[in-house]
């Protein structure tokens, strides 16, 4: 796959986002995650744009996110620094988190709303590595109470009434 005038190998898809297909990838040297943007309710390409602001926005702010390398607007793709964890949303299935992970969490929480936005909290969307909680997407809203950390995020990040309902319906396959 390429992105821009690099030739990258995929190692392994990812399962599928909301907002495109990701897969990790490599150069040779190094392991990559390959998003490519597709548009259900905005064009591929406003997609990718976005998911570039978001990257700075997210930044800013002090959240812990993986490295944007490039942006290839002609084929809707980003590729960003591969964080290599443990899924949180595994983890929860496994045997639920600590303390300190949910502690990070809410810290996130904070910032993002400091900087006006809400992140995607469903757990498949953040990598624990190291004892450090990491959100490995770029995908942002503006900031409502309704999609917040206490109003929706929480409830899937451990196993709760919502979360075995997602469960029942979806399986055990994290949606990224």
């Amino acid at each position: 796959m390429r992105v821009n005038d690099r030739e990258y190998t995929v190692i392994r898809p990812l399962p599928e986002g909301k907002t495109g297909l990701s897969w990790i990838v490599t150069d040779g040297q190094k392991q990559y995650v390959l998003k490519e943007s597709y548009g259900d309710l905005i064009t591929p390409e406003e997609q990718t744009r976005r998911q570039k602001l978001n990257y700075h926005q997210l930044e800013k702010a002090g959240i812990r996110i993986p490295a944007l390398v490039d942006v290839d607007y002609a084929r809707n793709r980003i590729l960003k620094e591969y964080i290599d964890g443990d899924n949180v949303f595994e983890l929860v299935l496994r045997r639920g988190l600590d303390d300190s992970i949910v502690l990070q969490l809410y810290d996130m929480s904070e910032k993002a709303e400091s900087a006006g936005c809400n992140i995607d909290y469903f757990p498949s969307n953040f990598v624990l590595k190291d004892g450090q909680l990491w959100y490995v997407d770029y995908d942002t809203d503006p900031y409502t109470e309704e999609w917040n950390l206490e109003n929706w995020g929480i409830r899937y990040w451990s196993r709760t009434p919502e979360l075995e309902l997602y469960l029942r319906e979806y399986g055990t396959e994290f949606a990224g």
